[in-house]
C-alpha cells in the first residue's frame, strides 16, 4: 500500500508485480482499486500493475471540494507518480469514470504512453443521465439538495421506471449510487472535481493515429450507459484500434473483460 502526495490531494494505490513493463489501472464511480483486481490474471513476469483509487474513492483524498481537477493538475499528479516508479513509458487500463481518465492521462502524456485498454469507458460519448460532466454549473445546487433530500428524485425515477421509460441498468445505476447519503454526498463531490474535465477527442485521435498507440476498446452489448453505437465513430477513427463486444451489460464488463483478454494472451502464447 502506498499514496502519493500532492499539493491538491493524496492519491492512493498498491503495486502487483516487478516486472518493467508498468499499467496504470483505474476502477469506476463507486468502486475501489479492488474492484480492478481482476485484472490481475493478465499480469505476466515482466509487468507491473498500480492499481489506483481515485479521488473521493478508497483511500484517496482530495484537499478542497471548491478547487477542480484539470488538465495540468492531472498531469503534474500522473507526472509526479511516475517518477516514484521510475517510469519512462506505461500503459493503461480503465473502466467506466476510469476509462475516462485513461483517455485523459494520455491525451496530456501520450509521448509516454504504449497502449490503452478501455472498458466501457465514459467520456467519448454516454447517455445523458450517466455524464455529469454535462450538467450545468446552476445544476449544483440541485444536485446537492439531493444529496440531504432525495426522495422526490427518487419518486420521479421510480415513477420513470414503472412506466417503462427508464432503462433499466441506468434505473439500477441511480438508485444504488443513491441509496445512502455517503454515496449521494460521493457523487457530488466527484461531479464537483472531474466535472469539469472535458476531453480533447479530436485531439486524443489524431495523437493515436500518428504513434500508432495500440488500443483495445471493450464494450457491453447490454450496456446502455457506455453502448457499442455510442464508441463507434471514435472506433473507426484509429485504424489500429480493436474493438470487443462482449455479451454483458456494464456491471458485469469489467469480469468479462479480464476473462476476454486472458484468453487472448493463452492463443498468442
Amino acid at each position: 500500500m502506498s499514496f502519493l502526495n500532492s499539493p491538491w490531494g493524496k492519491l492512493h494505490f498498491i503495486k502487483k508485480g516487478t516486472g518493467r513493463n508498468v499499467t496504470l489501472i483505474f476502477h469506476g464511480f463507486g468502486q475501489t482499486h479492488v474492484d480492478m483486481l481482476v485484472m490481475d490474471k493478465i499480469r505476466t513476469e515482466e509487468d507491473s500493475f498500480i492499481y489506483i483509487d481515485m479521488f473521493y474513492h478508497g483511500k484517496s483524498l482530495w484537499r478542497n471540494v471548491e478547487t477542480p481537477l484539470d488538465k495540468n493538475r492531472w498531469k503534474s499528479i500522473i507526472s509526479s507518480l511516475l517518477d516514484e516508479l521510475k517510469a519512462e513509458r506505461f500503459n493503461l487500463i480503465g473502466f467506466s469514470m476510469g476509462g475516462k481518465l485513461s483517455l485523459l492521462t494520455y491525451e496530456v502524456l501520450s509521448d509516454k504512453v504504449d497502449s490503452l485498454t478501455l472498458i466501457g469507458p465514459d467520456g467519448i460519448k454516454t447517455g445523458n443521465w450517466y455524464n455529469t460532466s454535462t450538467y450545468p454549473d446552476f445544476f449544483s445546487p440541485a444536485l446537492k439538495r439531493v444529496v440531504f433530500k432525495p426522495q422526490r428524485v427518487f419518486k420521479v425515477v421510480k415513477g420513470l421506471n414503472k412506466v417503462g421509460a427508464m432503462d433499466k441498468s441506468i434505473y439500477k445505476f441511480v438508485t444504488t449510487q443513491m441509496e445512502s447519503r455517503s454515496k449521494r454526498a460521493q457523487v457530488f463531490f466527484v461531479w464537483k472535481v472531474f466535472g469539469r474535465i472535458q476531453l480533447s477527442i479530436g485531439q486524443i485521435i489524431r495523437e493515436a493515429r500518428a504513434r500508432n498507440t495500440q488500443f483495445k476498446l471493450i464494450v457491453g452489448k447490454y450496456d446502455a450507459m457506455i453502448t457499442p453505437r455510442n464508441v463507434g465513430r471514435f472506433s473507426r477513427k484509429i485504424p489500429q484500434l480493436n474493438l470487443k463486444i462482449l455479451p454483458v451489460g456494464h456491471g458485469q464488463l469489467t469480469e468479462a473483460a479480464a476473462e476476454f483478454l486472458q484468453k487472448v494472451m493463452e492463443k498468442s502464447s
